[in-house]
C-alpha cells in the first residue's frame, strides 16, 4: 500500500449511523465548508464524523452506544481523500459492539494511530477554551498532537516514557527503599531528557508564528512559555534524586514531562484572567491554527480543520478576522452555524454549505 503524506481534502464523505446522521454521502468543498441547521439538528456530528474518521474515536463521548444512532448496532465512515499528486485514496471506519475495523486503501490497518496519520484533523470547539481553564492535561495533549505528526520518533518515545513512569511509581508505592527505585528512574531520565528536547524546540519554533496569529487576531501582547516540568537549571537526575524520599511518602513522580506545561499570560496576568470570553476564542484559535501551519511547513501534510459554531461570542469584525485567519491557513475547512447571516463568506472563490436539519444533510445552492 503506497500512501502520500500530503494529504490534501477530503473529496467525498459518507455517514452512516452516526447519531442523528443515517445515510449521508456528500461532495465537499477542498477549500470552506458550512453547515447551517438549528441547534440540535445534527451540525455538531457533521463534524463529529469527520474527526472519528481520521482519529478512530469521538471527541464528544467515549462511549460507543452514544455514538451510534438509536436502534442501530454498527456505524461506518467512508472517505475519498485527495493527496497532493491528485490522486485518490480511501479511508473507512467501522464501529460496533465486538466490531472494530479501519481501512486505508482497501487494507485493514490495527492502530487508529495509522488514520491520524492519514488525515490529521484540527478540532476547534466552544470547549477548547478550556485550554485556558482546566489545566496542564490539555495543553499537552495540544503540544503532544502536533508532535505526533511532525516527528516521527515521538510517539514511541511518548509511550516509552509513560511506561517507565507506571512502574516507577507502582515501585514508589510498593517499596519504601530508595534502592529499589533506581532502575526505573533511570529509563524515565533518558526518555525524558529526550522528550524535553523536542518539546523545547517545538516551543521556540512555534513562539514566532503563533506571536504573528495572536498579534492579527487579538491585537494584544500575549506571553506563552513552555515549562518542562522541572527546574531545567538542574538535571532531572539530579532532581529525581533529591525528591526520592518525598515520592515514596506520595507514592507517585512528582517531577518530569508528565509535569510539563505551557503558560499563556497578558501583561504578566494569567491569560484565563484577563481575556474576555470573544478573546479568549480568538486566542484558542490563533495558537492551534499557529500548530496547523507548523504541521504543514514540517511536514507538507495539510490537517482538516473542522470549527464548531464559529460565530458564537465574536462581533461581526472579529468573525471576519477569524475567517480570514482560516483562509490563509490554506486548509480544507469545516464550520457550523446556525445562521448564514453570520458568516460572510463571500470572497472565498471555493465553497460550499451544506443545511442539516433533524439529521437530513442537503447542499445548498
Amino acid at each position: 500500500m503506497v500512501v502520500s503524506s500530503w494529504v490534501m481534502w477530503v473529496k467525498r464523505l459518507k455517514i452512516e449511523r452516526l447519531r442523528s446522521l443515517l445515510q449521508v454521502d456528500l461532495s465537499p468543498s477542498e477549500s470552506l465548508n458550512l453547515i447551517v441547521g438549528p441547534n440540535g439538528s445534527g451540525k455538531t456530528s457533521f463534524l463529529e464524523a469527520i474527526y472519528f474518521l481520521g482519529v478512530g474515536r469521538s471527541f464528544r463521548s467515549r462511549s460507543l452506544k452514544d455514538v451510534v444512532a438509536r436502534g442501530h448496532r454498527v456505524l461506518r465512515l467512508f472517505g475519498e481523500i485527495v493527496t497532493d499528486d491528485g490522486a485518490t485514496e480511501t479511508l473507512g471506519v467501522e464501529r460496533g459492539p465486538g466490531e472494530t475495523r479501519n481501512r486505508i486503501s482497501g487494507e485493514d490497518v490495527q492502530s487508529a494511530s495509522r488514520l491520524a496519520k492519514f488525515l490529521p484533523t484540527l478540532l476547534i470547539t466552544p470547549e477548547s477554551q478550556r485550554l485556558l481553564t482546566d489545566g496542564a492535561r490539555l495543553r499537552r495533549r495540544m503540544l503532544d498532537w502536533a508532535l505526533f505528526h511532525v516527528e516521527p520518533t515521538y510517539n514511541g518515545l511518548l509511550q516509552r516514557y509513560r511506561h517507565a513512569l507506571r512502574q516507577r511509581n507502582s515501585q514508589l508505592r510498593q517499596s519504601s527503599t530508595v534502592a529499589s527505585q533506581r532502575a526505573w528512574s533511570r529509563e524515565l531520565e533518558v526518555c525524558a531528557v529526550e522528550l524535553h528536547e523536542i518539546r523545547e524546540r517545538y516551543a521556540l519554533e512555534m513562539s514566532q508564528p503563533m506571536d504573528k496569529l495572536i498579534g492579527q487576531l487579538l491585537c494584544r501582547d500575549v506571553e506563552v512559555r513552555y515549562q518542562p516540568g522541572w527546574n531545567p537549571q538542574e538535571s532531572l537526575a539530579e532532581r529525581l534524586d533529591r525528591s526520592i524520599e518525598a515520592d515514596i511518602a506520595r507514592g507517585y513522580t512528582a517531577y518530569g514531562p508528565h509535569r510539563a506545561d505551557i503558560s499563556f499570560t497578558v501583561d504578566g496576568t494569567a491569560a484565563q484572567h484577563v481575556l474576555s470570553r470573544g478573546e479568549a476564542k480568538l486566542f484558542i484559535s490563533a495558537v492551534l491554527l499557529a500548530q496547523t501551519a507548523y504541521v504543514m511547513r514540517k511536514t507538507k501534510s495539510i490537517p482538516v480543520v473542522l470549527m464548531d459554531d464559529l460565530p458564537s461570542e465574536l462581533d461581526d469584525h472579529n468573525r471576519v478576522k477569524l475567517l480570514e485567519a482560516l483562509g490563509a491557513s490554506k486548509a480544507q475547512i469545516f464550520l457550523t452555524t446556525v445562521s448564514l447571516a453570520l458568516l460572510d463568506s463571500s470572497s472565498w472563490t471555493s465553497r460550499k454549505m451544506f443545511h442539516v436539519e433533524q439529521g437530513t444533510v442537503h447542499e445548498m445552492v
